[in-house]
């Protein structure tokens, strides 16, 4: 299994935003939640790498807190008109696979779409079930999305909530995983030979959590990106290098773990 194409959107960073693809008609422009036009701004990087993806792709889509927007703004209407009150415009968008679902109806796919809150792990297990899907045969292939798009209102309550040492920060990351030989990185679940592959890791750890991913990690994702969320331990990777890795993540008891093998262009 591989990792065949590799594409953030962070904005902020390294002139990364979240302007709206071409493709993504007007109507939709008007209706999505910001996490989507996140992810969508992900997938147009993805797809510039290599055209469209097969028609029974699956969509996976990680992410903690959802459509906050959306969520914000519909609980918003309710508390200001009650029950009966409540807007379904921002309701559509907050349930928490549109993303998901908004991402294969722009692109006409028709494998299976979920959507996974882990919190940290989410994204690794994202990953997990997507190799699965396709080692399994019920997909060509898997697009998984995994991040985080807040409000000011969401930004502040997770970094009172989280104590972290750095800003809270919003980005998308888009992986297509496909079976067979080929550019990108190779994919596993199974302990890797290498001993001395460095272990890469989104930040915030506690020690107990410390323990779990095994040692003091090489690389710490928020360091790079500047900003951290729950999961942000795959934007911290450089696509064309640090060679094989171990990504690890741990969220209380539990642990995520997968190995990547060095970049390669064919």
């Amino acid at each position: 299994m591989r990792l065949s194409r590799y594409a953030r959107a962070i904005p902020g960073h390294a002139s990364e935003g979240d302007a709206w693809p071409t493709w993504v008609p007007a109507g939709a422009r008007r209706r999505f939640d910001p996490l989507t036009r996140l992810a969508c701004a992900a997938v147009d990087r993805l797809l510039q790498q290599g055209g469209e993806l097969p028609p029974d792709t699956a969509v996976l889509v990680a992410t903690s807190y959802g459509a906050v927007e959306s969520t914000f703004r519909f609980a918003q209407s309710i508390a200001q008109f009650g029950d009966a009150g409540g807007s379904p415009t921002p309701f559509t968008t907050s349930v928490h696979n549109s993303c998901a679902a908004a991402i294969g109806e722009l692109l006409r796919l028709r494998g299976p779409t979920t959507t996974i809150s882990q919190g940290a792990t989410g994204p690794i297990a994202a990953l997990r079930f997507a190799s699965r899907l396709v080692e399994t045969g019920r997909a060509p292939a898997a697009l998984v999305l995994a991040g985080e798009r807040h409000n000011e209102w969401s930004r502040r309550v997770v970094a009172e909530l989280s104590g972290a040492a750095w800003p809270i920060g919003d980005g998308m990351v888009g992986c297509l995983v496909e079976a067979g030989q080929g550019p990108g990185r190779a994919l596993s679940f199974r302990p890797a030979d290498a001993t001395n592959t460095s272990v890469l890791t989104g930040g915030h750890l506690s020690e107990s959590e410390q323990a779990l991913v095994g040692g003091t990690p090489a690389i710490i994702a928020a360091h790079r990106l500047g900003c951290w969320w729950p999961g942000c331990g795959l934007a911290g990777l450089d696509w064309c290098g640090d060679g094989p890795l171990r990504l690890a993540e741990a969220e209380g008891d539990r642990q995520e773990t997968l190995w990547l093998g060095e970049f390669h262009r064919s």
